[in-house]
């Protein structure tokens, strides 16, 4: 745990660091949030594995309706999951802002 004083220190170095380079600090927090993300959305894709294995497993015991709930609640999980955590793209500009192709523009 640490003291007033050292948080007090920490925030402060935190607003320095947001004045002198906001791009880092921005990057920096996207990191830490997406620490904490991964875990929830490997979470998702548990729930969503099992329901889809119980619901093959379901139908092939003959348990029609049971099979085909266990299917709803994985589509209704995965769509949570893509709604809470979309897909990402792979680039860090937006199509508007891109640079034209061969210019010196730097990349942002």
């Amino acid at each position: 745990m640490l003291s007033r004083w050292e948080r007090q220190s920490l925030q402060e170095i935190e607003q320095h660091l947001q004045a002198e380079d906001p791009r880092l600090a921005v990057l920096l927090e996207r990191a830490k949030s997406a620490r904490a993300g991964r875990w929830l959305r490997r979470g998702y894709d548990a729930v969503v594995l099992f329901a889809v294995l119980l619901s093959g497993l379901c139908l092939a015991l003959g348990q029609a309706g049971s099979g085909f709930a266990a299917g709803a609640v994985a589509v209704l999980v995965f769509s949570w999951r893509r709604r809470r955590f979309p897909v990402l793209r792979w680039w860090p500009w937006s199509p508007t802002t891109r640079p034209k192709q061969d210019s010196d523009e730097p990349f942002p």
